[in-house]
């Protein structure tokens, strides 16, 4: 489940009651308030000038080579907390049953002027790179989480640790245009360790060409379901309502906003043309009331003089509205 955000966005909006003196808050029609990241895929694939996407110096499967393929399906993602995962399924070149799950955990992302001045350097073993070193972004191995190939296949319980390589980060993953180290085109080049029996250590390497890049925003996820703290407006709430909108996607994230609904009514009352006739009592008084003349849509009353005692015809004449714009 994901953690709840208030986020503030220009849902303020002005409703205005009806004949019935009523109004309704659409919440399908709110902007959703969902503080979203934006993470940056793209699908890896072998840099052209080589033969690999993965290169294993040391393989002791039976009939292989030292080179891998990405199956379709694989990504590159880079999240802006500034770490990046590899994550797919590769395949051996000449077995296709020599088959491994990738998952590699990248982390601190640096910018040349950062990486370099940590002593770090970059790697351009062909030639390619010019000055677009100075863009490119540079990873280190997450080291606080397992970066591994999995068996599949044929490798079905087995699984290889890779670790970053140098361990002193003199190189590191580093990410842009002719960054793969084997062509000119936007990619992805990285090296590392690994061991079949924990003893000896080989050399692996990554050279990506990183294709099809875009940028997707993380929330929400899938249908999202809205609610108010308050749908439905009557006469009592003309004014100011503070409401708030809750949001859930479909995996549990919530978010809340609160926004101001501000309550009018425009609704002129409907003046009754009729006669009233009314009997003067002993007590030498009638009173004739809001409801024998108008209609309002919110209540209200008139302040008219009163007849005196006698009979005939009296004509009344509408002084003030306490209620509606007349």
């Amino acid at each position: 489940m994901g953690t709840p955000v208030s986020f503030a966005q220009s849902n303020n909006q002005t409703l205005y009651l009806d004949q019935d003196g009523q109004a309704v808050l659409d919440a399908n029609g709110l902007e959703l308030c969902f503080e979203s990241e934006i993470v940056t895929t793209c699908t890896p694939s072998r840099a052209i000038g080589d033969d690999h996407a993965l290169w294993l110096s040391n393989n002791i499967f039976p009939g292989s080579t030292t080179d891998f393929l990405f199956e379709s399906g694989a990504e590159f993602s880079q999240f802006p907390d500034g770490t990046a995962t590899i994550t797919g399924i590769v395949y051996n070149t000449a077995n296709p049953t020599d088959k491994w799950e990738v998952k590699l955990f990248l982390a601190d992302k640096k910018n040349w002027t950062e990486w370099s001045n940590a002593g770090r350097n970059y790697k351009d073993e062909r030639g390619f790179t010019g000055s677009n070193y100075t863009d490119w972004s540079y990873y280190i191995e997450d080291p606080a989480k397992v970066s591994e190939l999995v068996g599949l296949a044929d490798n079905a319980g087995s699984s290889l640790t890779i670790e970053h390589m140098p361990s002193n980060y003199y190189y590191g993953f580093q990410v842009g245009t002719a960054a793969n180290n084997k062509n000119a085109d936007f990619g992805l080049s990285g090296w590392f360790s690994y061991s079949w029996d924990g003893v000896n250590y080989h050399q692996g390497d990554f050279n990506l060409d990183l294709n099809n890049c875009q940028d997707n925003e993380t929330l929400p996820v899938g249908e999202v379901t809205r609610t108010l703290s308050q749908e439905i407006f009557t006469c009592d709430d003309l004014g100011e309502n503070t409401v708030t909108l809750t949001a859930t996607d479909e995996e549990g994230n919530v978010c809340t906003q609160e926004f101001t609904v501000t309550i009018e009514d425009n609704i002129a009352p409907t003046v009754v043309t009729r006669d009233i006739a009314r009997v003067i009592g002993a007590g030498g008084q009638v009173t004739i009331t809001a409801d024998d003349v108008l209609n309002f849509n919110c209540g209200g009353g008139t302040s008219i003089p009163q007849p005196v005692p006698g009979s005939g015809e009296v004509t009344i004449e509408f002084a003030t509205c306490t209620e509606d714009n007349c």
